[in-house]
């Protein structure tokens, strides 16, 4: 377990705090990237199973309900 933090520890934990409030460009904006895709590899779409499960859960439970993940279907169990 890390003693301290980096300057660029923190600078992620805010990205990655950000992603989940603010839009991609302005994402962009407040962490200086110079392109879209840096933003977009980095900090949009991590979030991706968090944002999922939180869909589940407002929809509730959906047993065996098959979804379709960019271009494959998955069955999703226990969600």
């Amino acid at each position: 377990m890390k003693e301290f933090s980096s300057a660029y520890d923190l600078r992620r934990a805010f990205g990655f705090r950000w992603s989940r409030r603010v839009m991609p460009t302005v994402l962009r904006e407040l962490m200086r990237h110079e392109s879209i895709e840096t933003t977009m590899k980095y900090y949009v779409g991590v979030n991706a199973e968090a944002t999922a499960d939180e869909l589940w859960a407002a929809v509730g439970d959906n047993s065996g309900v098959a979804v379709e993940t960019e271009g494959s279907v998955a069955s999703v169990k226990g969600r």
